[in-house]
């Protein structure tokens, strides 16, 4: 098999024609613009007859390169994995460090265990769209030195892709002791008032006992002295302890600060850590907002040892109250906090 750049639109849209009709309409639209690059596009032959051909595009994300594979049309599997490989070899020497591609369902096993490329969220970009077709796109990290832009692709009107609007924007790139002291206070308040419980039941008790000035009394109060006592000894250190074990799980990653950023559209939103995304959320999953004078915590979950959610520092928000305004919106039952 051989691989060579294409020699004209013409050539690519009659092979990938015969496949997709209108992938070869979208090769059109794109020389009619002029964004397509022939170096780009590549055709495979066996002799002298194509069996492959493969067309993508420069496209980028928040300044980082990056390129789309916006049409492909192939006999056999193997034929578009070798397609790639020479993309893959061009568009290095460009200096692009991603490239992205739309697949169908049928082909998503082929994409993810076969060429063993990544769902585009866990690259650490934003796909075209927040919902379910947000996994029928892939992606390949082309270098080593290459990063994320955790911001969607912006691609040329004529591939007819959509790019999700960003309402807001937040981030949280703290050290160690400003990650220490997020998770000290987040829930304080709680704490406190029932610190402040605890100590008010503890001298009921002692009261109790004293008033009643008898030996039996005494030791009747004794296991709930000794409950509150536990409680109150649970309510001071327990939290100190989950502090702890943050800071110490990021020092083993070898990590001397977060970097957490967040990517709210319209129904759900995005988190990335380190540049690596795991999953789109609706805004239905925030059970608590904390409102804290420096972050917004927005908790998912919460019991009495831990809690777990998104750490948002208000300085980078534009519009802090806009944000609180539309997560109120699209989860009413969502409960805010000091």
């Amino acid at each position: 098999m051989q691989i060579r750049s294409a020699v004209s639109a013409g050539e690519l849209s009659l092979f990938i024609g015969t496949h997709d009709p209108e992938a070869a309409e979208t090769v059109g639209r794109l020389h009619k613009s002029g964004l397509l690059d022939l170096s780009l596009c590549f055709i495979a032959e066996e002799g002298s007859r194509p069996v492959g051909a493969l067309v993508t595009v420069p496209v980028s994300s928040d300044g980082v390169k990056t390129a789309f594979a916006a049409a492909s049309a192939y006999n056999e599997e193997h034929t578009l994995s070798q397609l790639y490989l020479r993309a893959f070899e061009v568009l290095r020497g460009r200096g692009i460090g991603y490239v992205f591609s739309k697949h169908t369902e049928k082909e998503k096993p082929m994409y993810y265990e076969r060429f063993g490329w990544n769902w585009i969220v866990t690259l650490g970009f934003v796909p075209p769209t927040l919902d379910e077709d947000a996994l029928n796109f892939a992606g390949k990290r082309l270098t080593e030195d290459a990063g994320p832009s955790c911001r969607p692709l912006e691609f040329p009107e004529e591939l007819g892709i959509p790019m999700p609007e960003c309402l807001f924007y937040g981030e949280n790139r703290v050290n160690e002791e400003q990650l220490a002291e997020e998770v000290y206070t987040t829930r304080e308040r709680r704490r406190l008032a029932e610190r402040a419980a605890l100590i008010v039941f503890i001298i009921a008790v002692i009261v109790i006992g004293c008033v009643k000035s008898s030996l039996r009394a005494f030791i009747g109060v004794v296991p709930m002295l000794g409950i509150g006592m536990v409680l109150l000894y649970r309510n001071i250190f327990q939290p100190k302890k989950v502090v702890r074990e943050v800071v110490e799980g990021h020092r083993r990653k070898g990590m001397k600060e977060t970097d957490d950023r967040l990517f709210f559209g319209e129904e759900r939103f995005i988190h990335f850590s380190e540049g690596r995304g795991g999953a789109i959320t609706s805004y239905d999953n925030i059970r608590i907002v904390y409102v804290k004078p420096e972050f917004l915590f927005l908790c998912r979950r919460s019991d009495n040892k831990s809690a777990g959610g998104w750490f948002v520092r208000n300085s980078s928000l534009t519009d802090k109250q806009a944000l609180l305004d539309h997560i109120r919106s699209k989860s009413p039952e969502v409960v805010f906090k000091k």
